[in-house]
Order: structure tokens, then sequence, then C-alpha cells
């Protein structure tokens, strides 16, 4: 009896069909082939630079998938390497700049850990760390 391996084509090479995809590949030994007029993970991920928060959907409906998915980034860089997947936790914080000051360094409101910053920083807000915060 020759066995029948299901073969499966998936529309669109987003983060959605890349997930689907290597789920029904790595637990169904399922042969999937992704199809994207554009190419793989095109769009919205990509131009979000991969930012990930952990706890940003906290007390919404929508906690536990965010939470879920937040982790499953990290089990994915636990697989693959963290480098060949271009996964890392750091820090983030919510920067205001005082508009009308033109651009060049910080004068007198200077905040120390954004010297990077090239206006007027007038205030800042620490909106996680490596325990909630990822790009992958």
């Amino acid at each position: 009896m020759v066995a029948i391996i299901p073969k499966i084509i998936i529309a669109g090479g987003g983060i959605v069909g890349n997930s689907i995809a290597y789920y029904l590949a790595k637990e169904h030994q399922v042969s999937v082939t992704l199809i994207d007029p554009i190419g793989i993970s095109p769009a919205a991920s990509a131009k979000a630079g991969g930012f990930l928060a952990r706890d940003w959907r906290d007390t919404s409906p929508l906690q536990s998938l965010h939470r879920l998915g937040f982790d499953l980034h990290q089990e994915l860089a636990d697989s693959f390497g963290p480098l060949k997947i271009d996964y890392r936790r750091l820090t983030c914080a919510a920067v205001s700049i005082e508009e009308g000051r033109g651009v060049g360094k910080p004068v007198g409101k200077k905040l120390e850990g954004v010297e990077w910053v090239d206006r007027s920083v007038v205030g800042s807000v620490e909106m996680g760390d490596e325990e909630t915060i990822a790009q992958g």
C-alpha cells in the first residue's frame, strides 16, 4: 500500500501563512507550498521591524492569544537559534520630543538612555524590558 502524503497550497506568505505552513510540516508532516505575489513576509511584519510586546494586550480579550504568540517566537528562537531567525530581546521606551526645535542634539532636556534622539527630548517612559519586549 502506498502512503498518501497530503499536499497543501497556502495563499499568502505573511506571518499567518508562514506559521500555518511551518506547523503543518512540523507537526503533521504535510507537504506545503506558499504562494505570495510579492514574496515571503513582505508586508506588515517586516514594516514593524518584527516588534513584539508580550503584555501590551493584557486585560483585553486577546491577552492569552497575544502572550501565546510572544512565547512561540521564543520557542522558535530556541529551536533554530536566535541569530538564524534574527530574534533578540530588548528594551523599549516611548520618547516625547519638543516640536519646532529643529534637528539637532537635545539641549538641556536630554534624558539618560535616549542619546540617539536628534531632537529636544521632553519626556521618556519605559514601555518594557527584555522580559516583555523582543524583535523577531
